[in-house]
Protein backbone atom coordinates (compact mmCIF):
# COMPACT_ATOMS: atom_id res chain seq x y z
CA UNK A 1 0.00 0.00 0.00
CA UNK A 2 1.19 3.10 -1.16
CA UNK A 3 2.20 6.24 1.50
CA UNK A 4 -0.47 8.89 1.07
CA UNK A 5 1.01 12.24 0.13
CA UNK A 6 1.23 15.14 2.70
CA UNK A 7 -0.78 18.04 2.11
CA UNK A 8 2.09 19.77 3.00
CA UNK A 9 5.85 19.36 3.49
CA UNK A 10 8.54 21.07 5.02
CA UNK A 11 12.37 21.24 4.11
CA UNK A 12 14.80 23.04 6.63
CA UNK A 13 17.39 25.03 3.97
CA UNK A 14 19.82 26.42 6.41
CA UNK A 15 17.96 28.90 9.25
CA UNK A 16 14.70 28.78 7.61
CA UNK A 17 11.80 26.11 7.10
CA UNK A 18 10.34 26.26 3.46
CA UNK A 19 7.52 24.29 2.19
CA UNK A 20 5.81 22.85 -0.59
CA UNK A 21 1.99 21.67 -1.66
CA UNK A 22 1.18 18.55 -4.15
CA UNK A 23 0.30 21.72 -6.87
CA UNK A 24 3.37 23.54 -6.12
CA UNK A 25 6.43 23.24 -8.22
CA UNK A 26 9.13 24.91 -5.60
CA UNK A 27 9.36 24.94 -2.46
CA UNK A 28 8.43 28.69 -1.11
CA UNK A 29 10.10 30.13 1.91
CA UNK A 30 7.88 30.34 5.23
CA UNK A 31 10.45 32.81 6.71
CA UNK A 32 10.20 31.05 10.18
CA UNK A 33 13.39 28.98 12.15
CA UNK A 34 11.67 26.78 14.12
CA UNK A 35 8.86 24.28 12.66
CA UNK A 36 6.13 24.73 14.55
CA UNK A 37 6.18 28.57 13.32
CA UNK A 38 6.68 27.59 10.31
CA UNK A 39 3.66 25.43 10.31
CA UNK A 40 1.61 28.30 11.78
CA UNK A 41 2.70 29.97 9.03
CA UNK A 42 1.37 27.74 6.42
CA UNK A 43 -1.96 26.96 8.69
CA UNK A 44 -2.50 30.93 8.66
CA UNK A 45 -1.86 30.85 4.23
CA UNK A 46 -4.45 28.31 4.41
CA UNK A 47 -7.10 30.23 6.17
CA UNK A 48 -6.68 32.59 3.90
CA UNK A 49 -7.06 30.63 1.05
CA UNK A 50 -3.39 32.04 -0.07
CA UNK A 51 -1.59 29.15 0.40
CA UNK A 52 0.56 28.60 -2.83
CA UNK A 53 -0.29 31.74 -4.15
CA UNK A 54 2.81 34.66 -4.40
CA UNK A 55 2.49 36.77 -1.43
CA UNK A 56 5.13 39.69 -2.61
CA UNK A 57 5.53 43.06 -0.43
CA UNK A 58 3.05 45.08 -0.59
CA UNK A 59 5.53 47.72 -2.43
CA UNK A 60 6.41 45.33 -5.09
CA UNK A 61 3.23 44.51 -6.03
CA UNK A 62 2.37 47.98 -5.59
CA UNK A 63 5.24 49.25 -8.30
CA UNK A 64 3.57 49.08 -11.86
CA UNK A 65 0.30 51.13 -10.33
CA UNK A 66 -1.00 54.18 -12.07
CA UNK A 67 1.69 53.78 -14.44
CA UNK A 68 -0.36 54.32 -17.38
CA UNK A 69 1.57 52.12 -19.74
CA UNK A 70 2.09 49.38 -16.91
CA UNK A 71 -0.63 49.78 -14.11
CA UNK A 72 -2.90 47.02 -14.28
CA UNK A 73 -6.10 48.78 -12.59
CA UNK A 74 -6.21 51.46 -15.79
CA UNK A 75 -5.21 48.80 -18.30
CA UNK A 76 -7.92 46.60 -17.28
CA UNK A 77 -10.73 49.54 -17.23
CA UNK A 78 -9.44 50.72 -20.59
CA UNK A 79 -10.27 47.26 -21.87
CA UNK A 80 -13.60 47.46 -20.37
CA UNK A 81 -13.91 50.70 -21.52
CA UNK A 82 -14.70 52.62 -18.63
CA UNK A 83 -13.32 55.73 -17.87
CA UNK A 84 -10.17 56.57 -16.12
CA UNK A 85 -7.63 59.28 -17.33
CA UNK A 86 -3.75 59.76 -17.46
CA UNK A 87 -4.10 62.52 -15.10
CA UNK A 88 -5.35 60.65 -12.19
CA UNK A 89 -2.96 57.92 -12.58
CA UNK A 90 0.04 60.56 -12.33
CA UNK A 91 -1.61 62.21 -9.19
CA UNK A 92 -1.68 59.22 -7.77
CA UNK A 93 1.61 57.92 -9.08
CA UNK A 94 3.12 60.88 -7.07
CA UNK A 95 1.25 60.11 -3.83
CA UNK A 96 3.04 56.59 -3.96
CA UNK A 97 6.25 57.50 -4.57
CA UNK A 98 6.62 60.28 -1.90
CA UNK A 99 4.61 58.42 0.82
CA UNK A 100 4.42 54.86 0.25
CA UNK A 101 6.83 52.94 -1.71
CA UNK A 102 9.83 53.72 1.04
CA UNK A 103 7.61 53.34 4.14
CA UNK A 104 7.03 50.42 6.37
CA UNK A 105 3.28 49.30 4.96
CA UNK A 106 5.10 48.94 1.53
CA UNK A 107 7.53 46.15 3.66
CA UNK A 108 4.68 44.10 4.37
CA UNK A 109 3.79 40.86 2.31
CA UNK A 110 0.42 42.04 0.77
CA UNK A 111 -1.31 39.06 2.06
CA UNK A 112 -0.35 40.03 5.25
CA UNK A 113 -1.51 43.39 5.76
CA UNK A 114 -3.79 44.11 8.59
CA UNK A 115 -5.98 47.20 8.65
CA UNK A 116 -3.91 48.75 11.65
CA UNK A 117 -1.19 48.16 9.37
CA UNK A 118 -3.14 51.12 7.77
CA UNK A 119 -3.82 53.35 10.46
CA UNK A 120 -0.45 53.16 11.64
CA UNK A 121 1.03 54.26 8.70
CA UNK A 122 -2.33 57.01 8.26
CA UNK A 123 -0.73 58.19 12.12
CA UNK A 124 2.77 58.33 10.67
CA UNK A 125 1.71 60.44 8.31
CA UNK A 126 0.09 63.03 10.81
CA UNK A 127 2.82 62.97 12.75
CA UNK A 128 4.75 63.99 9.58
CA UNK A 129 2.84 66.49 9.44
CA UNK A 130 1.26 65.80 6.31
CA UNK A 131 -2.04 67.45 5.41
CA UNK A 132 -5.45 65.64 6.46
CA UNK A 133 -6.52 66.08 2.72
CA UNK A 134 -3.26 64.30 1.45
CA UNK A 135 -3.79 61.88 3.93
CA UNK A 136 -6.89 60.64 2.79
CA UNK A 137 -6.09 60.77 -1.04
CA UNK A 138 -2.82 58.29 -0.21
CA UNK A 139 -5.07 56.15 1.80
CA UNK A 140 -7.98 55.80 -0.62
CA UNK A 141 -4.91 55.06 -3.34
CA UNK A 142 -4.05 52.21 -1.81
CA UNK A 143 -7.37 51.12 -1.18
CA UNK A 144 -7.62 51.06 -5.33
CA UNK A 145 -4.34 48.76 -5.71
CA UNK A 146 -6.18 46.62 -2.73
CA UNK A 147 -9.19 46.72 -3.89
CA UNK A 148 -7.58 45.27 -7.48
CA UNK A 149 -6.08 42.83 -6.02
CA UNK A 150 -9.07 41.55 -4.51
CA UNK A 151 -10.85 41.76 -8.05
CA UNK A 152 -7.92 39.66 -9.59
CA UNK A 153 -8.01 37.07 -6.24
CA UNK A 154 -4.75 37.81 -5.30
CA UNK A 155 -5.72 38.44 -1.72
CA UNK A 156 -8.97 37.20 0.14
CA UNK A 157 -10.40 40.96 1.03
CA UNK A 158 -9.44 44.98 1.17
CA UNK A 159 -7.87 45.85 4.67
CA UNK A 160 -8.52 49.53 3.48
CA UNK A 161 -12.21 49.48 2.40
CA UNK A 162 -13.65 49.95 5.58
CA UNK A 163 -10.86 52.50 6.56
CA UNK A 164 -13.24 56.24 6.79
CA UNK A 165 -11.87 59.93 6.12
CA UNK A 166 -9.74 61.85 8.66
CA UNK A 167 -12.28 65.11 9.14
CA UNK A 168 -10.64 68.45 7.54
CA UNK A 169 -11.22 71.72 8.09
CA UNK A 170 -12.38 72.24 4.51
CA UNK A 171 -14.90 74.48 4.35
CA UNK A 172 -17.51 73.46 1.98
CA UNK A 173 -18.03 75.56 -1.54
CA UNK A 174 -20.79 77.72 -1.28
CA UNK A 175 -22.68 79.12 -4.38
CA UNK A 176 -22.33 83.13 -5.62
CA UNK A 177 -25.95 84.85 -5.22
CA UNK A 178 -27.13 86.49 -8.15
CA UNK A 179 -25.53 89.90 -6.36
CA UNK A 180 -22.08 88.45 -6.02
CA UNK A 181 -22.15 88.13 -9.73
CA UNK A 182 -23.52 91.06 -11.46
CA UNK A 183 -20.41 92.50 -8.69
CA UNK A 184 -17.77 90.03 -10.75
CA UNK A 185 -19.64 90.33 -14.04
CA UNK A 186 -21.60 93.43 -14.80
CA UNK A 187 -19.16 95.84 -14.33
CA UNK A 188 -15.35 93.97 -14.21
CA UNK A 189 -13.58 97.37 -14.71
CA UNK A 190 -14.85 97.94 -11.26
CA UNK A 191 -13.81 94.56 -9.72
CA UNK A 192 -10.11 94.00 -8.18
CA UNK A 193 -10.59 90.25 -9.46
CA UNK A 194 -9.55 90.74 -12.82
CA UNK A 195 -5.88 91.16 -13.82
CA UNK A 196 -6.49 90.55 -17.61
CA UNK A 197 -9.60 90.54 -20.43
CA UNK A 198 -8.88 86.84 -20.45
CA UNK A 199 -9.13 86.35 -16.60
CA UNK A 200 -12.55 87.66 -16.88
CA UNK A 201 -13.74 85.97 -20.32
CA UNK A 202 -12.47 82.45 -18.72
CA UNK A 203 -14.07 82.51 -15.54
CA UNK A 204 -17.41 84.27 -17.09
CA UNK A 205 -17.96 81.22 -19.80
CA UNK A 206 -17.33 78.53 -16.23
CA UNK A 207 -20.27 80.84 -14.35
CA UNK A 208 -22.20 81.02 -17.50
CA UNK A 209 -21.90 77.26 -19.03
CA UNK A 210 -20.92 74.81 -15.80
CA UNK A 211 -18.21 74.09 -18.22
CA UNK A 212 -14.70 72.45 -16.58
CA UNK A 213 -11.36 74.22 -16.79
CA UNK A 214 -9.80 71.58 -18.62
CA UNK A 215 -12.95 71.76 -21.13
CA UNK A 216 -12.83 75.91 -21.25
CA UNK A 217 -8.59 76.54 -21.80
CA UNK A 218 -9.26 73.41 -25.04
CA UNK A 219 -12.28 75.43 -26.52
CA UNK A 220 -12.00 76.69 -30.04
CA UNK A 221 -13.17 79.28 -31.90
CA UNK A 222 -14.94 76.70 -34.28
CA UNK A 223 -16.76 75.04 -31.41
CA UNK A 224 -18.82 78.32 -30.63
CA UNK A 225 -22.09 78.89 -32.71
CA UNK A 226 -23.08 82.24 -32.58
CA UNK A 227 -25.26 82.15 -35.10
CA UNK A 228 -27.62 79.61 -32.76
CA UNK A 229 -26.31 80.15 -29.43
CA UNK A 230 -24.29 76.66 -28.37
CA UNK A 231 -21.12 76.24 -27.61
CA UNK A 232 -20.13 72.52 -28.48
CA UNK A 233 -18.13 70.94 -25.41
CA UNK A 234 -16.15 68.52 -27.82
CA UNK A 235 -12.42 67.98 -26.16
CA UNK A 236 -10.49 68.54 -22.95
CA UNK A 237 -7.11 68.80 -21.72
CA UNK A 238 -6.20 65.35 -19.91
CA UNK A 239 -3.11 66.25 -18.46
CA UNK A 240 -1.59 68.95 -16.32
CA UNK A 241 0.49 70.43 -18.87
CA UNK A 242 -1.80 70.67 -21.42
CA UNK A 243 -0.07 68.61 -24.00
CA UNK A 244 -2.51 65.75 -24.38
CA UNK A 245 -6.48 65.99 -25.87
CA UNK A 246 -8.90 63.65 -25.10
CA UNK A 247 -13.18 63.63 -24.90
CA UNK A 248 -14.59 65.56 -21.67
CA UNK A 249 -14.58 63.79 -18.50
CA UNK A 250 -18.16 62.32 -19.27
CA UNK A 251 -16.59 61.05 -22.30
CA UNK A 252 -19.15 62.17 -24.32
CA UNK A 253 -19.16 65.36 -26.84
CA UNK A 254 -22.32 67.85 -25.35
CA UNK A 255 -23.69 71.11 -25.96
CA UNK A 256 -24.26 74.31 -23.70
CA UNK A 257 -26.29 76.98 -24.17
CA UNK A 258 -24.12 80.13 -25.07
CA UNK A 259 -25.99 82.94 -23.13
CA UNK A 260 -26.72 86.70 -25.15
CA UNK A 261 -24.56 88.22 -21.64
CA UNK A 262 -21.56 86.32 -22.51
CA UNK A 263 -22.38 86.16 -26.53
CA UNK A 264 -22.00 89.93 -26.64
CA UNK A 265 -18.68 90.08 -25.05
CA UNK A 266 -17.44 87.18 -27.37
CA UNK A 267 -18.88 88.30 -30.90
CA UNK A 268 -16.73 90.76 -31.82
CA UNK A 269 -13.83 89.47 -31.07
CA UNK A 270 -14.22 86.09 -32.44
CA UNK A 271 -14.74 87.71 -36.23
CA UNK A 272 -11.37 89.36 -36.28
CA UNK A 273 -9.92 86.54 -35.03
CA UNK A 274 -11.41 83.75 -37.12
CA UNK A 275 -10.62 85.47 -39.82
CA UNK A 276 -7.16 86.15 -39.42
CA UNK A 277 -6.44 82.76 -37.62
CA UNK A 278 -9.27 80.31 -38.55
CA UNK A 279 -11.88 78.37 -36.86
CA UNK A 280 -9.19 75.76 -34.92
CA UNK A 281 -7.69 78.43 -33.00
CA UNK A 282 -7.97 78.23 -29.27
CA UNK A 283 -9.85 81.27 -27.36
CA UNK A 284 -6.93 81.16 -24.49
CA UNK A 285 -3.23 80.66 -26.25
CA UNK A 286 0.03 82.20 -25.80
CA UNK A 287 0.38 83.80 -29.58
CA UNK A 288 -1.29 83.37 -32.85
CA UNK A 289 -3.56 80.99 -31.88
CA UNK A 290 -1.04 78.38 -30.32
CA UNK A 291 -1.75 76.50 -26.92
CA UNK A 292 -0.90 76.83 -23.27
CA UNK A 293 2.46 75.81 -22.73
CA UNK A 294 1.99 74.62 -19.17
CA UNK A 295 -0.19 75.80 -16.22
CA UNK A 296 -3.91 77.28 -16.30
CA UNK A 297 -2.15 80.54 -13.56
CA UNK A 298 -3.92 83.83 -14.04
CA UNK A 299 -1.76 86.30 -16.40
CA UNK A 300 -0.74 83.37 -18.41
CA UNK A 301 -3.62 83.72 -21.08
CA UNK A 302 -3.07 86.22 -23.94
CA UNK A 303 -5.62 89.37 -23.83
CA UNK A 304 -7.95 87.87 -26.48
CA UNK A 305 -10.84 90.51 -25.68
CA UNK A 306 -11.52 93.94 -24.85
CA UNK A 307 -13.47 94.99 -21.55
CA UNK A 308 -16.53 96.60 -22.64
CA UNK A 309 -16.56 100.25 -21.01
Amino acid sequence: MSRAKLPVKYWKNGDYYYYKTPEMSCFKTTGQTSKPMAMKYVNDLMVKKMLGKANPLFKDYAEPYFDWDRCPHATRLRAEGKHITERYCHNNRRLLEKYFFDSELGRIHIADIRRGDILRFRDKLLNNKVSKNIINSTIRTISVILGEAVYREDIPYNPAEKIGKMVTDNKEAGVFTAQELGMLFIHPELSLAWETPSDYICYLIAALTGMRKSEILCLKWGNIRFDNNIIYVKEAWKDDCNHVVGLPKSYKPRTVILCDFLKERGYSNSVAIQSFQGKQTWLFAIWMGLRIASGTGRGLLIELYLLSG
